[in-house]
């Protein structure tokens, strides 16, 4: 999800470009 966490934001972004 978006957040302040660099890990999280690239956790989304991996799933978003997954998708």
């Amino acid at each position: 999800a978006l957040s302040a966490l660099p890990g999280d934001n690239v956790g989304f972004n991996v799933k978003f470009a997954l998708k």
